[in-house]
C-alpha cells in the first residue's frame, strides 16, 4: 500500500487504522516531501511551489506506533526509486500537481496488481487540473483499467482489470 502526497499524515492515518483493525502485515509507505510542495516549474501548477508547509517531527510522532508504516521523505523523483516493492494493491494519489500525478502514475500504476486500485484524491478539484490533465492523458487509451468519476468525492478511482 502506498500514499503519494501525505501531507501531515491523516489520510496515511486512516489507512493505518484501517490495516490494522483488518490484523494485515502490508506494508505501508506514506510519501511525500514532508517539507513543503517542490518547486513546479509548470504554469498550471506555479502556484503550489513552496505552499503547504509540514512539521516532520509531528508527522514522524503520529506514526511511531505503527511498525508496517514507512515515511518516504522527498521529492518523488528520487524516491518512488527507493521503494523496493514489485506490487501494490492500494495507491492513494494526492499530489495535487501534473508533474507528480504523472510520474506517480508511470511508475506506479505499472506496479500495482490486477484487481488493485489507484485513487486520485485531486482529479474533480477545481484547482487540481493539472492532477486531472495528467490522469486523463495516462489512462486514455489503457485497456487494462477501469476509471471511475465519484462525482460525491470528486475522486477518481482506477481499478487495474489485467497486465497488459
Amino acid at each position: 500500500i502506498a500514499e503519494f502526497g501525505s501531507y501531515k499524515g491523516h489520510s496515511g492515518l486512516i489507512i493505518s487504522e484501517i490495516i490494522k483493525a483488518l490484523e494485515s502485515k502490508k506494508r505501508i509507505y506514506l510519501c511525500d516531501t514532508f517539507d513543503m510542495f517542490p518547486k513546479e516549474t509548470l504554469a498550471i501548477d506555479r502556484f503550489w511551489s513552496n505552499t503547504h508547509p509540514v512539521d516532520f517531527s509531528r508527522v514522524k510522532t503520529l506514526f511511531k506506533k505503527y511498525k508496517n508504516v514507512k515515511l518516504v521523505k522527498g521529492d518523488f523523483v528520487n524516491t518512488i526509486p527507493t521503494i523496493d516493492e514489485k506490487k501494490f494493491s492500494f495507491v492513494y494519489v494526492d499530489c495535487d500537481s501534473y508533474r507528480a500525478v504523472k510520474l506517480v502514475s508511470q511508475k506506479i500504476f505499472p506496479k500495482l496488481s490486477v484487481g488493485g486500485i489507484m485513487m486520485y484524491e485531486d482529479y474533480g478539484h477545481a484547482q487540481c487540473f493539472g492532477a486531472r490533465y495528467a490522469i486523463e492523458k495516462y489512462f486514455k487509451n489503457k485497456k487494462n483499467a477501469v476509471c471511475f468519476f465519484s462525482l460525491t468525492s470528486g475522486s477518481m478511482i482506477v481499478t487495474k482489470v489485467s497486465q497488459k
